[in-house]
């Protein structure tokens, strides 16, 4: 496995459906030790490696992670690892969850807010109020959602957006059509997301099963170890090819089969993640085409 790879898995994004795995509380030094000891950093190689890494759990609640996030977040810190979380805005606001307490415990960096789901009778102060409690306790908050959902709540007034990134990602085709037959507009559109290399990570399954990105969550195929295995990542020669095609170039999606026209991936991961299944690969059953080189 070439450091070429390796470096494109420096951080790690958990996707739960409920309270995170307890094997990933053992996975992630040794994890975090085998990246360091391949890069060389623990020789005083690749030190810039060590910036920008994150650990990101991305769960539909976080009232069960409770327990295994406070224990998660200090962990990935004492690990130089920065902290991640998704969390409705609902949820971030109701009187029955401390959302201030839990973050400060897990020493979580940033918060992706979702307003999607959000009800319509959410009063604009208390958002402006839990932003601002966000900022102040050195939090950063991430909006997630409609941008004219936050503009009614009055949160592109606020300052600290002047601090920021900001970074319009359009939800799906519709959604880009619709945003670019609208006419002007104040936002000057470039790419609507990253290159392949700029999101890999090691994707945590629900099952405790890695995966390099998103759109290969649950491609069995692709798989590049297990919470559980001997060794923390496992990437077969097969897959360093692909993987180090797609960091140089994306992947290719020449004849693609449609995809899910539903689906929450970009189009392009969509795109080839449809491709692949439609394909064989060298661990599938017999009996497809062959996967045409990329």
């Amino acid at each position: 496995m070439t450091r070429q790879i390796l470096h494109l898995f420096r951080s790690a994004v958990v996707l739960s459906d409920d309270a995170p795995p307890p094997a990933l509380l053992h996975w992630l030094p040794r994890w975090d030790a085998h990246i360091k000891h391949h890069l060389g950093i623990l020789d005083g190689e690749n030190l810039h490696a060590l910036y920008g890494r994150a650990l990101t759990l991305l769960a539909p609640s976080l009232r069960p992670c409770d327990d295994t996030l406070s224990a998660l977040g200090p962990l990935a810190r004492e690990l130089g690892l920065s902290v991640a979380v998704n969390l409705s805005l609902a949820e971030a606001l109701s009187p029955e969850f401390d959302t201030l307490a839990l973050l400060s415990r897990s020493m979580v960096g940033t918060v992706y807010l979702d307003a999607r789901q959000a009800p319509p009778s959410v009063p604009s102060a208390d958002v402006l109020h839990l932003v601002r409690n966000l900022r102040s306790s050195g939090v950063n908050p991430a909006l997630v959602g409609p941008v004219a959902r936050w503009q009614a709540f009055g949160l592109l007034d606020e300052p600290f957006l002047n601090a920021g990134t900001v970074h319009f990602a359009p939800a799906g085709r519709a959604a880009l059509s619709s945003l670019l037959a609208s006419g002007p507009s104040p936002f000057e559109i470039r790419n609507s997301f990253d290159p392949c290399k700029e999101r890999f990570a090691v994707f945590v399954a629900p099952d405790g099963n890695l995966y390099p990105c998103h759109g290969l969550v649950g491609v069995h195929p692709f798989r590049i170890g297990s919470l559980d295995a001997d060794l923390p990542l496992h990437i077969t020669p097969y897959q360093q090819d692909l993987l180090t095609s797609w960091a140089a170039a994306g992947p290719g999606c020449v004849g693609c089969v449609e995809p899910d026209p539903d689906s929450p991936l970009p189009l392009l991961c969509e795109l080839h993640k449809a491709e692949l299944l439609a394909s064989s690969h060298p661990n599938s059953h017999a009996g497809h085409q062959p996967l045409r080189a990329l």
